[in-house]
């Protein structure tokens, strides 16, 4: 972090009793940053920048909030600091110490913009070479990174879409799967109905013909039975002639004697 001290020149800048006064809060500002007590010396730059806003009075008063971490604060006294100087060496400096603030709060890519204005007033300045060269190595780190990153999380969406569409036909097949098997259960199921009522109904047929043969059974022992009675009626028959004529002969025997 680099310091201006307030010069007697800044006199002339300010010119009347109260850039005086100004100039004097300056010089107590300066005496109380050098012994590093940073809010007193910031109390003092503040009243000095409230009678009179110089350059010189911003970039100190930023480089006393810049030493208490409140770079967000810093940074926009740096720029008033820019902008009310017309001094190119005052200029690069309000801007290198805007990229050293960047660089605190990790924004490299602002970091880079302040280094290169803080060369372009003063091309010499080896420090703001030398740091701009670090942030740009950073910002190229962190682009890489960033692509890496994005790579990796498109390899990962890919994967799993990949294997979300897996799953998915994994599903799909198991689903038909399933549903060839109920339909072969139910084909199964058809058929084994199909066969149980054509064997229920081949029974239902052969019950009339059994009975028709039972009828034609019973039929054929009543003939049977017929045939018997009449070959016992002709034997009966038979045997009554037979008596008959017996008794014929007795009855002639003795009418003879």
């Amino acid at each position: 972090m680099r310091y201006l001290l307030t010069t007697a020149l800044m006199v002339f800048f300010c010119g009347f009793v109260n850039g005086q006064t100004s100039h004097k809060l300056l010089r107590s500002g300066d005496k109380l940053y050098q012994k590093e007590d940073f809010q007193a010396a910031e109390e003092t730059y503040r009243k000095a920048v409230d009678e009179t806003p110089t350059s010189n009075g911003e970039y100190n008063l930023g480089n006393s909030i810049y030493q208490q971490n409140r770079y967000e604060e810093a940074l926009n006294h740096y720029e008033q600091a820019a902008s009310l100087s017309a001094d190119p060496e005052v200029r690069s400096e309000a801007y290198y110490n805007l990229g050293n603030t960047y660089m605190n709060m990790e924004e490299y890519e602002k970091g880079v913009e302040a280094y290169k204005n803080a060369l372009r007033n003063n091309p010499n300045d080896e420090d703001s070479k030398y740091n701009l060269s670090v942030a740009n190595r950073i910002v190229k780190q962190q682009q890489q990174q960033q692509q890496q990153q994005q790579q990796q999380q498109q390899k990962e969406n890919q994967e799993d879409s990949e294997e979300d569409k897996e799953k998915q036909e994994q599903q799909e097949q198991q689903e038909q799967q399933e549903q060839q098997e109920q339909q072969g259960q139910e084909g199964e199921e058809e058929k084994e109905n199909e066969q149980q009522e054509s064997k229920e109904g081949e029974e239902q047929e052969q019950k009339p013909q059994e009975g028709e043969a039972a009828e034609e059974k019973k039929e054929l022992n009543k003939e049977e039975a017929r045939r018997l009675l009449q070959v016992v009626e002709e034997d009966e028959k038979r045997t009554q002639q037979k008596l008959r004529k017996a008794d014929s002969k007795s009855n002639k025997q003795d009418k003879d004697w």
